[in-house]
């Protein structure tokens, strides 16, 4: 079931950025990039994860945007979602 949570997750970090909550997002992305959960990003989700990194980064600057994926890195499968509900 964490693999189908952890594509909505993704979806979700995608609509915060685009209702403008970059900070958000990018925290979203950090625990999704990190996650220990075994799920594997590849082909064309792989792609639209990059292009939101880079969405993400230029809205927020590098230091601000790397200190939002250190963030969301440490959180795990429970505090990812929580943070998702929080944010939304």
């Amino acid at each position: 079931m964490w693999s189908s949570q952890w594509t909505m997750l993704r979806s979700v970090a995608t609509l915060l950025e685009r209702v403008g909550r970059y900070h958000d997002a990018a925290v979203l992305e950090g625990a999704v990039r990190s996650t220990r959960a075994g799920h594997r990003i590849f082909g064309a989700d792989a792609v639209a994860l990059d292009e939101l990194s880079a969405r993400l980064r230029a809205a927020l600057g590098d230091d601000d945007y790397a200190a939002a994926l250190q963030r969301g890195a440490v959180l795990d499968d429970a505090g990812a979602v929580e943070h998702a509900l929080r944010s939304l």
